[in-house]
C-alpha cells in the first residue's frame, strides 16, 4: 500500500476513513480475506476536476472465517484524490 501517502485515506460506504497505509492495509486485507476468490474489474475511469472516478464490479464468494458462502456482485465507484503519484484518498461508495 506504499502508493498511498502516509497519512492517505480510505473511506468504505458509511463507516469512519481508515487514516494513514497500515489502517487502509487492514481493510483491503478483511476484504481478501471474506472473498478469498474475489476479483475486482475496472468498468470506467472518469476524469474529474478534482481527481478521478474509478467504476468498478467485485464478485467473489464470502468463503473467508465466518462466511456465509454466498457469492456477491457488486457494482461501485471509487473517487480518487491525488498528489502526483501518490493517493491522498479514496471514496467507496
Amino acid at each position: 500500500m506504499e502508493f498511498f501517502s502516509e497519512n492517505g485515506s480510505l473511506t468504505v460506504n458509511d463507516d469512519p476513513p481508515a487514516i494513514g497505509r497500515e489502517a487502509i492495509t487492514k481493510v483491503a486485507e478483511g476484504f481478501m480475506s471474506a472473498f478469498p476468490d474475489m476479483i475486482v474489474g475496472m468498468d470506467s475511469l472518469v476524469a474529474k476536476p478534482n481527481g478521478t472516478k474509478y467504476h468498478w464490479t467485485l464478485t467473489g464468494t464470502n468463503n473467508g472465517p465466518g462466511g456465509t458462502g454466498n457469492k456477491v456482485f457488486i457494482c461501485r465507484w471509487t473517487s480518487i484524490k491525488r498528489s502526483g503519484s501518490i493517493l491522498l484518498g479514496l471514496d467507496i461508495s
